[in-house]
């Protein structure tokens, strides 16, 4: 089979490839500093781990999308005749497997909690000599979790 010509992006296109490639980055720097401050205030609560999980494997459809973009203008090839350009089809595979993964994950902790009859306790530390509740750091840290992730979304959503 021959190779077909070369696929180009429009050029109204490209600043707004640019654009999301950008959004991208600082979506993944956001994500690691949320996977950090989650795990830090974790404990023992399965909601916390829950949704430390699930920013952790958000990260995942960013980093196919950048993987994407960089594979997305290269020339077609014998190998692969028709181009590369419907490899953003990855990233977002990479999404639904992430989401699947979720699920999995939800479906049997939470199956395994309810077997085992657990009920874990959230605890509380001393921060200057003052005994605070670790529920009220988490909500914080959830807090810092979903109020910049809801602009990155208001940012990303006409480029999509």
């Amino acid at each position: 089979m021959r190779p077909t010509s070369d696929f180009k992006m429009p050029f109204r296109l490209r600043s707004t490839l640019k654009e999301a490639i950008q959004l991208e980055w600082i979506t993944i720097g956001y994500l690691i500093s949320v996977i950090i401050i989650m795990n830090i205030v974790m404990g023992s609560s399965q909601a916390m781990k829950t949704a430390w999980l699930e920013d952790a494997l958000g990260t995942l459809p960013a980093i196919a999308f950048l993987v994407a973009s960089r594979y997305f203008e290269k020339p077609a090839s014998k190998q692969f005749p028709y181009g590369f350009h419907r490899v953003f089809s990855i990233a977002f595979l990479t999404g639904s497997v992430a989401l699947f993964s979720m699920g999995c994950f939800l479906a049997i902790d939470s199956s395994i909690s309810l077997i085992k009859m657990g009920r874990p306790t959230i605890g509380s530390i001393f921060i200057f000599d003052n005994q605070i509740w670790m529920g009220w750091i988490m909500i914080l840290a959830l807090c810092y979790s979903s109020f910049p992730d809801m602009w990155l979304v208001y940012k990303k959503l006409p480029l999509a």
